[in-house]
């Protein structure tokens, strides 16, 4: 009897096991979101684990190296969600990949910028005082970058005639017989070369000018080379170059549960919210990232360091240098026209319009001899759209702000806090509980 008890009660547990919906409610829901080795505020998020606590998913974060996968890695299905920037953003839209743009992590800002040798600038001597100085000479870029839009924007608003290097113009690499092309004394020639390429040819003095960003703008400017101005230059010209994330579609439009609490539209508003808390810590407490203090089991750390350990823990101290190189705009402005709100008369929409339509100019040399120093990528469009608001998103945005919930979070006295973004502490940070 205690034996037939015993395999009935066996029996059960196993039917409870495999019935369904069972284990359900323990079984997190899982996102995968790709992102760049750079440095950015919410990466402190990432180091603490703050987006699987607060919207109770289970992220599997997706490091990209190259800037161009990252929504090649969305179009494939790899990611349901991507940090990109603005010119792969607009390629994306334009050749349809299917996902929406709902935040911008990032303006761009002084982090890009157009640097002059110092050899070669009016105050060492040099012959080069403004952008108008260029004409005749070579400027090494990107090309299909955000810096490639930045460039021939600004030319373009100066009146100033632009020729782009193709491998096959060059004499050193001519695949024509015999080769008859010479630069255009009354141009700018682009020669398109990658960032790391850049940097090296800089330090032979071979490269006089170069239109770039981070991190190889920080060892430039190190190695005496001169700003004459930045990307804020072209977005006060309605041209503004970011970063931002872009969702798949098809998650955004799945519903997972009937409950608000397991539902993707909870899910974006409460990563969003998460993200906007980050920026908000950076721009108004930014003391914090370049101070180190004591642990009592592991010695010195700092906000910095959290955020180098999630992109390959390397250049701690260019961490806080080159965050100050960026804006990073609220909740509120964005979904006003500056951004991403007024559908097609908004300066997002604007701006990736005017961008997809200079990518529709460039043309791409797929007869580029192999040992050629250019990298040629895949960065022309076939066609460019008359409006990309419909691909821009403020809904999640929105309804943070009309539920009060902004990103900005003070706290009132006698608040527990940690290390991190929640921090309001006077005497800085710390990973022990404190009263503020």
């Amino acid at each position: 009897m205690i034996a037939l008890r015993a395999r009935f009660l066996v029996l059960v547990f196993v039917v409870c096991l495999f019935a369904p919906g069972a284990g359900q409610l323990k079984k997190r829901k899982e996102v995968s979101i790709g992102y760049m080795l750079n440095f950015n505020p919410w990466k402190l998020a990432v180091n603490l684990g703050t987006f699987e606590r607060v919207t109770g998913y289970t992220i599997k974060w997706l490091e990209i190296t190259d800037s161009y996968k990252a929504t090649v890695a969305l179009a494939n299905g790899e990611v349901e969600l991507v940090i990109a920037n603005a010119a792969d953003i607009a390629r994306a839209f334009s050749r349809d990949v299917g996902c929406r743009l709902v935040y911008i992590c990032e303006e761009i800002d002084n982090s890009e910028a157009l640097v002059i040798h110092k050899d070669w600038h009016a105050d060492n001597g040099g012959p080069i005082r403004s952008p108008g100085d260029l004409v005749g000479r070579a400027v090494h870029v990107g090309f299909g970058s955000t810096a490639h839009f930045a460039l021939v924007s600004l030319l373009n608003e100066m009146q100033i005639p632009v020729e782009a290097d193709s491998a096959y113009k060059r004499g050193e690499t001519c695949t024509l017989e015999p080769c008859h092309w010479v630069p255009n004394p009354r141009a700018v020639l682009l020669i398109g070369m990658r960032q790391d390429e850049i940097l090296e040819r800089w330090n032979t003095g071979e490269i006089i000018a170069t239109y770039g960003g981070l991190p190889e703008l920080t060892k430039l400017k190190e190695q005496g080379g001169v700003v004459l101005l930045t990307n804020r230059l072209m977005a006060q010209w309605q041209k503004v170059t970011f970063a931002g994330v872009i969702a798949s579609t098809t998650f955004l439009d799945k519903t997972i549960q009937k409950y608000r609490s397991y539902n993707v539209r909870n899910f974006m508003e409460l990563f969003i919210g998460e993200m906007a808390k980050a920026n908000f810590y950076f721009t108004n407490n930014t003391k914090e990232f370049a101070t180190e203090y004591q642990l009592d089991t592991i010695g010195t750390t700092s906000v910095s360091s959290a955020i180098a350990s999630v992109t390959g823990g390397y250049d701690v101290d260019e961490v806080y240098k080159q965050l100050q190189l960026r804006r990073y705009p609220t909740m509120e402005e964005q979904v006003s026209c500056e951004w991403m709100g007024c559908k097609e008369m908004g300066r997002v929409a604007n701006a990736l319009k005017e961008m997809s339509k200079f990518f529709n100019t460039l043309k791409e040399d797929y007869n580029v001899p192999r040992k050629s120093s250019s990298e040629i990528k895949f960065f022309s469009l076939p066609v460019f759209l008359d409006d990309y608001s419909k691909f821009i998103d403020i809904s999640y945005m929105q309804y943070l702000i009309d539920a009060g919930t902004t990103g900005n979070y003070p706290l009132d006295a006698g608040a527990y806090v940690h290390l991190g973004y929640e921090i309001m502490a006077q005497f800085g940070p710390t990973r022990s509980l404190l009263v503020t």
